[in-house]
């Protein structure tokens, strides 16, 4: 393109490069409109979740949401564990970080301690407004349905 870049108005009203959709430009101009004055402010990010699988080595199979968080290579995590659920935050001297290819890998003795096999499917959570990640083994799934549903039919038998 010759250096030339073709700009859009997305539907969310930001000036946008037709060459990276996903990124507001500040500063642009469409049509002599500056771009501050048509990028609106976007309610809090939800959660992403994702199922995924590790591998041999812990590592998770979906990196969308190590990208998610902005989790660059090399970044450095702590973890925590309570019961099943696994949480992951970025901490300067952490015991683990993200690797080369922007894969998070569980270290053996986190997967020892939460019963995670190779092929292992993981329910996990990233919440960018935090910058924490939430990794859900199947019983801490299972435990925590089964809490909500004896929960929704005591509310409905105290209804009655």
């Amino acid at each position: 393109m010759n250096g030339n870049v073709d700009r859009w108005v997305g539907p969310r009203h930001a000036v946008l490069d037709s060459e990276d959709p996903g990124s507001p430009r500040r500063g642009s101009h469409v049509s002599g409109v500056p771009a501050g004055a048509l990028i609106t402010l976007a309610p809090e990010p939800a959660p992403r979740c994702v199922v995924t699988t590790s591998d041999r080595a812990g590592r998770l199979a979906d990196r969308s949401v190590v990208r998610c968080l902005g989790w660059a290579p090399h970044t450095s995590v702590r973890f925590d564990w309570r019961r099943d659920v696994i949480l992951v935050v970025p901490a300067t001297g952490g015991t683990s970080s993200i690797t080369a290819q922007g894969h998070l890998r569980l270290p053996l003795a986190v997967r020892r301690r939460s019963r995670i096999d190779p092929g292992s499917r993981l329910l996990v959570l990233a919440w960018p407004q935090t910058g924490g990640l939430v990794i859900c083994t199947p019983s801490a799934v299972e435990e925590m349905l089964l809490d909500r549903m004896r929960g929704a039919s005591r509310t409905r038998t105290g209804t009655s």
